[in-house]
C-alpha cells in the first residue's frame, strides 16, 4: 500500500510558552494508493489530504492561547506544504510515465 508520510513538527506543550516548548516531530500517513495523479479529479482528491492530516497532527492539546493558534498554525502550514511539493513530484512522476500522443486521426 502506497503512502506519503508527512513528518509535522509541533510543539510538546503548545500551551507552553514558545521559549519553553520542546519541538517533537509527528508523522502522519496520507494514503495515497487510490489516486490516479495523472488525472485532475485524482489530484484534487490528493490536494484535501495534507489539510485533513494537518489538523489531525496540529491539534492543540491545551488553552487555546494566541501563542498556542500561532504554533498551531505554523504547524500546519508546514503540513501542507510538504503535501504540496509531494503532490507536484508525483504529478510530474504520473506525467512522465503517461505514453506521449505524437499524433492521432
Amino acid at each position: 500500500m502506497r503512502t506519503l508520510l508527512v513528518a509535522a513538527f509541533a510543539a510538546a506543550a503548545l500551551f507552553a510558552p514558545a521559549a519553553n516548548a520542546e519541538q517533537v516531530q509527528q508523522s502522519v500517513t496520507i494514503r495515497v494508493a487510490d489516486l490516479d495523479m495523472s488525472r485532475a479529479d485524482g489530484v484534487r482528491l490528493f490536494d484535501r489530504r495534507p489539510w485533513q492530516a494537518a489538523r489531525e497532527a496540529c491539534a492543540l492539546d491545551g488553552p487555546l492561547t494566541l501563542a498556542a493558534q500561532s504554533r498551531r498554525l505554523a504547524c500546519e502550514q508546514d503540513v501542507i506544504a510538504q503535501g504540496n511539493a509531494e503532490r507536484d513530484r508525483r504529478v510530474a512522476a504520473a506525467r512522465a510515465a503517461a505514453p506521449a500522443v505524437v499524433a492521432t486521426r
